[in-house]
């Protein structure tokens, strides 16, 4: 395509979950796709005066899918721990840490 000034244009198709990726935030929601846990972890930390402080370096590699709300530090914490992905060692109302999750005992006959 050229343009009527004589430019170049370019069409290129629009992927609205990359979109919604980057421009979310304007509305107040952040969007991850395949996003390692603790780069998600950092950018809700930028939003809210509680921060997210990851102790095992293993999770913070794990890659999870998802919407939240900017500043919505416990929904983010409450899924990660809903599904098993890590667990809270330590909530000080300003920080809350999150570990690897302790490891299943059922199936030892206990």
């Amino acid at each position: 395509l050229v343009s009527r000034n004589g430019t170049d244009w370019s069409l290129n198709p629009v992927n609205p979950k990359r979109q919604a990726k980057e421009t979310g935030w304007t509305e107040g929601q952040l969007t991850f796709l395949a996003e390692p846990l603790g780069n998600i972890a950092a950018e809700m930390n930028r939003y809210s005066k509680k921060k997210i402080v990851i102790a095992d370096a293993r999770i913070a590699q794990t890659p999870i899918d998802g919407v939240f709300r900017t500043g919505d530090i416990d929904g983010f914490v409450k899924l990660v721990t809903t599904y098993n992905l890590a667990r809270v060692t330590s909530d000080t109302g300003s920080n809350i840490v999150l570990d690897a999750p302790e490891k299943s005992t059922s199936g030892n006959g206990g």
